[in-house]
């Protein structure tokens, strides 16, 4: 019985080390333990490797109208959404403030660009959905991939992603950017994505 206890406790110690508070999606120190075995293995075997970061446009805007709880809300949901999105094998965390990533082992380009439209599909949902007087956010997404931008380090992996995001931030009608060898572009997949049916309940 003690043994079963003691097991338990160190597991619920495990999980609240890796855990943003938050959230519940995995912390930054959590995030790059996994990116450094996520990194090595791809490489090692060479093995696809994705990286993908995802900002909400205009947060500060939302705390200011209506407070750091109410933005608080807001951050919650998002992370249940990009949950709720993911492959079992992704990595969703919370990179830091209002930025979220997913480190996606095992993932072509195509395959990233695809969970990426769902985020955005289910986020442009939610936001229909969200209570009157909230503000609605935008999203911005950045996507780097090892056979696309040829990091050489798994910090440039991300370093790459969050290029794309920015470039997604400021790109008239792009939201979901790549990072490439010769700089940032478009998905046109993405682009071309259809008004969606929601499944996101907020």
């Amino acid at each position: 019985m003690k043994n079963r206890h003691l097991e338990a406790l160190i597991h619920r110690l495990e999980t609240l080390v890796r855990t943003d508070d938050l959230t519940g999606l995995g912390n930054r120190r959590w995030l790059n333990e996994m990116l450094q075995r996520a990194w090595a293995e791809a490489v090692r075997n060479d093995r696809p490797l994705a990286f993908m970061m995802i900002d909400l446009d205009g947060f500060k805007a939302t705390n200011d109208t209506i407070g750091h709880l109410g933005g608080d809300e807001v951050l919650r949901r998002t992370g249940r959404l990009i949950q709720a999105n993911c492959r079992q094998v992704d990595v969703p965390a919370r990179y830091g403030g209002d930025e979220f990533c997913v480190l996606m082992p095992e993932t072509n380009a195509h395959e990233a660009v695809r969970v990426a439209e769902r985020i955005l599909r289910e986020h442009d949902c939610a936001n229909r959905a969200a209570p009157p007087g909230e503000p609605r956010l935008g999203i911005s997404i950045g996507i780097s991939h090892i056979d696309l931008s040829r990091p050489v380090n798994a910090e440039q992996l991300i370093r790459h992603a969050d290029q794309a995001m920015y470039a997604a931030k400021s790109a008239p009608n792009q939201r979901i950017m790549l990072r490439g060898t010769a700089g940032v572009f478009a998905s046109l997949s993405a682009d071309r994505c259809p008004t969606p049916h929601c499944t996101a309940s907020g």
